[in-house]
């Protein structure tokens, strides 16, 4: 397997470093592991992983999650997304599931949380932390650390001050909540379904992660009061405590010749400093029925741990032979364990030797590594059965295509697409905004504007790939050429992820536009025929690639810019110059919107409201001309189809040469190739990219 680690920043980095736990399990496990650093020049690496083969990605309380659909929709890799707190804190994230994703999280009870109030998870799995060992593993009787404690501390007066801004009433309630919540009775959820209904107020289900959200501050204020309360019941009783963490010089200690502070330290000081403490204390978060990776480490550290009683954990370990339990509501024996402790070494040595067993069997990050394998394997990963057989590297890209709109809703599509232009706003602010501006230049695909929250354009591209993929799919069996699959590939892979990458590996550099020669021949019995000819760029090409030929016809409907080919033409022989538009309807007259300045975008108008228009008589091929077409091309800002439909008598029995703008329109992309293959079946089909890397254009369907 090929499994991508994503990182970001974290406190003291213990995410991060879990990865890297993970990471050196799956390694030695046999599989590849790769890593995207958000830190270190995220796009450079992100455009290298791009076009490598990944199939499962991890991250952690869905760390850049929002930035990161295009590596992880494209590819459908499967995402885990290991939650390491309770889902009360991390609830924007899990909104913004995948169908492809995975979502494990570390106590059985925010599980069923998350299954009962998060519809959207597909996936949600229990597994706890795993455990890491300090490097500097010491004898018990050589530790220098009586007791230990590792943890950040926040204020609990500040914390406090969230009870004072609700009525008496509900400051009853949660202080009735936070009082319950200190000694482990029941879940935060269960305890505000309970204490609400004693007043006669009946939460309903969908208020519940409001109303937890509003009063998540009750955990920090519980945990923050009970490790205070932790220390000073040992302080008490002459017990000295080395206290590890941020935020404790906000602690008013009262008994500092006991209680001792020190800085925050590092993931690995941490561990080596369990590594030398004989006693880890430890207290529980929103935890019941989970565990967390400091007791974990502390056992495999060596140190006997010294733990908040739950229901997970007494089911994991054998009391007072492998751990060593207190609760909160008989907190006064604590003291005494540890005084037994500190006082009988052997039976503490036993307890730390046995402790560290079982953990190393159970509970180390090798065996969460383990445990991710064996659910990942459980998983389909076939293809549907819309899938194209897999003979090449692009038909794997492809049907990757057609699982991501397949597992998606059209909404889910346009979101996740969003998603993903978010974060190419994050890492290409300065490219975005000429993006943004060339689409308000060039209005063919629909609006975008971020600042705005004006996306058209990318509810447009959601709507074509979901309703449209088997149009997609039959184009790129009729293509002729694996280019020209790739090519497609790429176009549909930048609409989901607005990877610049994606046209960069897509553009053509041996020929010039409409002049391939490995697919466009021409003699001198050749008849071209040039609709959009602008000033004459195209008829120039044409003549530096062709030297012969038997006649030219040039059509160009911009007054301003036919007098210019008309000028340009003049010198060549054998060449006409016609200015009509050119569409279905011969000899109606069309408005057509004329730029006060040279332009290549001059069009038909459908609005007769606009400006700066001009009455143009319209011809169709099969009318305007008799003799006998052997190449077409054709760029008309958007009237492709129509011009097809009135040369259809050229098409059917001539069978000219064709080469056609096909991306003034999102769905160009796939109607003119339907258009073309219903006026002749035998075409054989290309597709070339001669356009910049900003957004798709340029691109040209080659029909022989």
């Amino acid at each position: 397997m090929n499994i991508l680690l994503i990182k970001g920043g974290t406190q003291y980095g213990v995410l991060n470093y879990f990865l890297d736990q993970l990471g050196d399990a799956f390694k030695q496990m046999g599989h590849s592991v790769m890593e995207l650093n958000l830190l270190e020049n995220a796009m450079q690496q992100y455009v290298k992983l791009n076009r490598k083969k990944i199939d499962m990605a991890v991250i952690m309380n869905g760390m850049a999650a929002d930035v990161l659909h295009q590596l992880i929709d494209t590819q459908h890799i499967l995402i885990w997304n290991f939650f390491v707190d309770h889902p009360v804190y991390h609830e924007q994230r899990i909104h913004m599931q995948w169908h492809n994703q995975v979502s494990s999280f570390i106590d059985l009870d925010h599980c069923l949380y998350v299954n009962k109030y998060f519809k959207n998870c597909e996936r949600t799995l229990f597994l706890p932390h795993g455990g890491s060992a300090g490097t500097q593993l010491k004898e018990y009787t050589e530790k220098s650390y009586s007791v230990v404690f590792l943890g950040t501390y926040n204020s609990i007066e500040e914390i406090a001050k969230k009870f004072n801004a609700v009525n008496e009433t509900m400051q009853n309630i949660l202080f009735t909540i936070a009082e319950k919540l200190s000694i482990g009775t029941n879940t935060l959820e269960q305890l505000l379904i309970e204490e609400f209904g004693k007043v006669g107020i009946e939460l309903k289900e969908q208020d519940i992660p409001k109303i937890m959200q509003e009063t998540s501050f009750l955990d920090k204020y519980v945990r923050n009061f009970n490790r205070t309360q932790m220390l000073e019941v040992l302080a008490k009783n002459q017990i000295y405590v080395d206290v590890f963490g941020n935020g404790w010089e906000k602690y008013d200690n009262p008994y500092p010749e006991y209680i001792r502070i020190h800085p925050a330290v590092s993931v690995e000081e941490g561990l080596n400093i369990m590594a030398d403490a004989k006693i880890v204390i430890n207290n529980l978060p929103l935890f019941r029925k989970g565990g967390h990776e400091r007791i974990f480490s502390a056992m495999l550290s060596g140190a006997v741990c010294v733990s908040e009683k739950n229901e997970y954990l007494s089911e994991q370990f054998i009391e007072n032979e492998e751990i060593v339990f207190f609760e909160f509501d008989n907190l006064d024996e604590l003291p005494f364990k540890i005084k037994v402790l500190l006082n009988d070494t052997e039976l503490a040595k036993e307890i730390a030797q046995r402790g560290r067993i079982s953990t190393l069997k159970n509970h180390t990050w090798a065996k969460r590594a383990q445990e991710m394998i064996e659910y990942y394997n459980t998983i389909p990963h076939n293809c549907s059965k819309k899938c194209i057989s897999e003979q090449t590297k692009e038909d794997s890209c492809f049907n990757l295509l057609i699982q991501f709109t397949e597992n998606n809703t059209e909404k889910q599509i346009s979101e996740k697409i969003i998603g993903c232009y978010r974060g190419y706003d994050l890492m290409n602010y300065s490219t975005r905004v000429r993006l943004e501006t060339s689409h308000h230049n060039f209005p063919y695909w629909g609006k975008l504007s971020l600042d705005q929250e004006e996306f058209e354009l990318i509810y447009q591209r959601a709507y074509h790939l979901k309703q449209h993929m088997d149009d997609f799919i039959w184009l790129y069996q009729r293509l002729n050429d694996c280019a020209s699959r790739t090519i497609l590939t790429n176009v549909l892979y930048y609409w989901i992820t607005f990877d610049n990458q994606y046209l960069t590996n897509s553009c053509e550099s041996r020929y010039q536009q409409y002049f391939d020669h490995d697919i466009i021949k021409i003699n001198q019995n050749d008849v071209f025929v040039d609709i959009g000819a602008y000033n004459g760029d195209t008829l120039l090409t044409f003549l530096d690639n062709y030297k012969e030929y038997k006649k030219i016809i040039c059509y160009e409907l911009d007054p301003n810019n036919y007098k210019e080919l008309a000028e340009t033409s003049k010198n060549f022989p054998n060449i006409e110059t016609r200015n009509n538009a050119v569409g279905l309807n011969h000899g109606e007259k069309v408005a057509v919107n004329i730029q006060e300045e040279r332009s290549v975008s001059s069009r038909i108008s459908k609005k007769q409201e606009d400006t700066a228009q001009k009455l143009i008589e319209m011809v169709s091929l099969d009318e305007d001309i008799k003799e006998k077409i052997t190449f077409l091309k054709m760029d008309v800002e958007g009237a492709e189809r129509d011009i097809l439909r009135g040369a259809s008598r050229h098409i059917k029995e001539e069978h000219p040469k064709l080469a056609v703008c096909i991306y003034h329109g999102n769905e160009d992309l796939w109607k003119i190739a339907r258009i073309i293959d219903v006026l002749d079946d035998s075409y054989q089909l290309y597709i070339r990219y001669y356009g910049g890397t900003l957004y798709p254009n340029e691109i040209v369907l080659y029909a022989i």
